[in-house]
């Protein structure tokens, strides 16, 4: 029934700060953070924004924008490293946008991992539509994150924003062969991660995290080039009455290429991790496929692919040799990460935002590879195919450009004042949040109040 996703919508914050500006304000050289990382500007919250105000607002312009009967929802789910409270899900603050349909019939709830969350919730939802339990309604998937980091290198990588995406049938974007080519590494590491409840700022190992983000490339490349051939080899051995002779000739089309897809897109923590992404792409073809590239030292090859993950040779060598390549599979994803910064588990479909941003109309047919990552490690590689115009992601994709030229730009030492009063806040009872009206978006959803017994309650700015 071509299950896939059928509609896209992403919210960011009014408000903005600039990557060139911090790099002044850091006393940092100037393109550490534009050239180094390659971004431009980072979206992040008011004091009266968090993960469940950025879900309400990506989930409730979805539903206005699309006319989508809430009735017509059978399943809900939500991907977040964002947590607010440590046992209600933010799926539950979601459902107030059912009171009025008096639908409570909705299955999901949230889907918690450092950056893989989204793409968790949307294998969920997909593997409901294939399942006994489908009912012939639609699935939402909800991405939603806050990445904030202390004061230091890693604070220019942070970002936040929401995704609301659209799952059911006669999709135009779906994956291909299903879950067929799916491949995935889970591993249990320390990179990443957040043990101080009381504070929204990770652990952060960033040698580290590199590191294991590109051995889970590795592993989830080669994992996707067997089951691509295992997929193929097995249809086509299903067929009858083939003369050996095309037998032959068939076999050579079997092992996948890249060639094959039109675009990549990887998780973008920043932008030039997704340089890094595409070279070590290249390597793994190189180094499994015994190819002789100019410009490529055949001693390269002694060394194994654990050897070279943090090896500034291979990494410039590769990315050399792929630069045409990346400009024209995987530049077009960055925008979105870009602008607005790193969305956790919603990096990934803020890149495919990016692609229809760029592509339009003209990403009809197209196919892209997708490497989902989340830190500790959790990491998919999967394949999509657009097979049909995605005319209403198109036009949603139009209002999304409109708001990123109308945000406010804010000063850095602004920015870092909010952050210090989200931090000293954080873990308040009986608290109104303070906030500008100039700096919200019309008819957005707002924190308002935590009260005395730590409830949360939302309004929308009219």
């Amino acid at each position: 029934m071509n299950f896939g996703i059928i509609d896209l919508e992403l919210f960011f914050p009014k408000v903005y700060v600039s990557q060139s500006d911090l790099e002044t304000y850091d006393n940092v050289p100037k393109g550490k953070y534009t050239i180094g990382l390659l971004q431009t500007n980072m979206s992040f919250p008011l004091e009266n924004e968090d993960s469940v105000s950025l879900a309400l607002n990506a989930f409730d312009r979805l539903l206005a924008r699309t006319s989508l009967d809430p009735n017509s929802i059978g399943r809900l789910e939500v991907g977040t490293e964002s947590s607010v409270d440590k046992s209600k899900s933010i799926k539950t603050h979601l459902m107030k946008l059912f009171k009025k349909s008096g639908n409570y019939d909705v299955l999901g709830v949230d889907n918690i991992n450092a950056c893989y969350g989204a793409t968790a919730a949307l294998f969920n939802a997909l593997s409901w539509c294939h399942s006994p339990f489908y009912d012939g309604r639609y699935a939402v998937v909800v991405s939603t994150d806050i990445a904030i980091y202390e004061k230091g290198p890693a604070r220019p990588t942070g970002g936040c924003g929401a995704i609301a995406m659209i799952i059911g049938p006669d999709a135009p974007i779906v994956l291909e062969n299903g879950h067929g080519y799916c491949s995935s590494f889970f591993s249990h590491d320390w990179d990443f991660y957040k043990p101080k409840m009381s504070s929204e700022f990770p652990t952060v190992d960033g040698k580290l995290s590199i590191t294991l983000y590109l051995k889970a490339i590795d592993y989830c490349y080669t994992g996707f080039k067997k089951r691509f051939a295992l997929a193929n080899n097995t249809k086509q051995n299903e067929k009858k009455n083939i003369e050996i002779e095309n037998e032959k000739k068939t076999t050579e089309q079997r092992q996948f290429d890249l060639s094959m897809t039109d675009f990549a897109i990887f998780h973008s923590p920043f932008n030039k991790m997704v340089v890094k992404s595409w070279a070590r792409i290249k390597y793994n073809d190189w180094f499994d496929n015994n190819e002789i590239i100019e410009g490529i030292d055949e001693e390269l090859r002694k060394k194994k692919k654990k050897e070279t993950r943090i090896d500034r040779n291979v990494e410039n060598a590769f990315r050399n040799v792929s630069k045409q390549s990346y400009k024209e599979k995987v530049e077009k994803s960055n925008y979105i990460c870009a602008q607005c910064g790193n969305l956790y588990t919603g990096s990934l479909y803020g890149a495919l935002i990016s692609l229809i941003i760029d592509q339009k109309e003209q990403i009809t047919g197209k196919k892209v590879l997708m490497f989902s990552y989340g830190s500790g490690i959790a990491s998919s590689m999967f394949l999509l195919k657009v097979k049909k115009c995605p005319t209403e992601a198109i036009k949603s994709c139009t209002r999304i450009q409109e708001m990123l030229d109308n945000r406010e730009k804010i000063s850095p030492q602004m920015y870092t004042k909010i952050l210090d009063n989200r931090e000293e806040n954080l873990s308040k009872f009986n608290y109104n949040p303070q906030w500008n009206p100039q700096y919200m978006w019309d008819g957005a959803w707002y924190l308002k109040q935590i009260d005395e017994k730590g409830r949360r309650i939302y309004e929308k700015n009219n």
